[in-house]
C-alpha cells in the first residue's frame, strides 16, 4: 500500500491528475501489460523477423544476368541497384562552312525556321561572306542562343571569304548595295577618288573623315586596291 500511495502522490504531483483518474491509470496499467505479453506470446501483434538473405542472393544473381536486347540500354543488377547503364556513342559533329551553306543547312538548327535561314543567306551574300561570328548579330531575328548553336555546327573559312570590292573601279551605286556602305559613304568615297586619284592602301581611306572608325574596321576585309 505504501508503494501505491507513493505512486499516486507522484502522479498527482507531476501530472496534476485527480484521485479517480489516478485510480483508473493504476488499474489500466497492469491490464495493458498483461495484454501485450499475451499478444506477443501467441505471435499476434509483433512481427517475427525472418532471414531472407539466401532468397535475395539468388535474385541478385539472376538479375545480374539480365541484358535487355536494345543495344543502347543494359539493365544490370536490377534487384540490387535499380540502375540503368546507358551505352551512348559519342556524336561527332560534322561542321559545315558557313560561307557555302545553303538555306536547308540552317533550318534544322533550334530557333531557325525557313524565313530566318533565308535571311542569313541573303545577308551573307550582300556582305560577300562572313569573316566573324559577330556579324551574325547583324541579321535581324538572330539572338545569342541561336548564334551559339550556329557556331557548334558551322565554321568560318577565311579562304572562301570575302568577296572583294575593287575600290578603284566601282560606282557609288554599287557601293551602296553593301550593308556597311549604305547612305552617303559610297558617294563620298567615289568623290574622294575622283579628286585625289586612285586608292593605293588603307591609309588613303583613312583620310576620308566621313567614314567612321567602326565602319572602316568592318569594311576592310572586303576591300581590294
Amino acid at each position: 500500500m505504501r508503494f501505491i500511495n507513493n505512486l499516486k502522490y507522484s502522479i498527482r504531483f507531476f501530472f496534476g491528475f485527480r484521485e479517480n483518474e489516478i485510480n483508473g491509470i493504476i488499474i489500466l496499467f497492469p491490464l495493458l501489460t498483461f495484454l501485450l505479453v499475451f499478444l506477443h506470446y501467441f505471435g499476434i501483434f509483433f512481427y517475427e523477423y525472418k532471414d531472407y538473405s539466401k532468397e535475395k542472393e539468388m535474385l541478385d544473381k539472376w538479375a545480374s544476368e539480365i541484358v535487355i536486347s536494345d543495344d543502347t540500354l543494359v539493365k544490370k543488377n536490377a534487384f540490387k541497384t535499380q540502375k540503368y547503364i546507358h551505352r551512348e556513342e559519342k556524336q561527332v559533329i560534322q561542321k559545315k562552312d558557313i560561307n557555302t551553306a545553303t538555306e536547308n543547312d540552317f533550318i534544322p538548327l533550334p530557333g531557325i525556321a525557313e524565313k530566318l535561314s533565308t535571311r542569313i543567306v541573303r545577308y551573307r551574300e550582300a556582305l560577300g561572306g562572313f569573316y566573324d561570328y559577330k556579324q551574325l548579330y547583324e541579321v535581324w531575328g538572330l539572338n545569342e542562343k541561336t548564334i551559339e548553336e550556329i557556331q557548334k555546327y558551322f565554321f568560318i573559312s577565311l579562304e572562301k571569304c570575302c568577296k572583294k570590292i575593287n575600290i578603284n573601279n566601282i560606282s557609288s551605286d554599287e557601293l551602296k548595295k553593301h550593308p556597311y556602305l549604305r547612305g552617303n559613304i559610297g558617294k563620298v568615297m567615289v568623290t574622294y577618288r575622283t579628286v585625289h586619284g586612285k586608292f593605293n592602301s588603307a591609309s588613303d581611306l583613312l583620310q576620308i573623315k566621313e567614314i567612321p572608325d567602326s565602319v572602316f574596321a568592318k569594311i576592310m576585309p572586303y576591300i581590294e586596291f
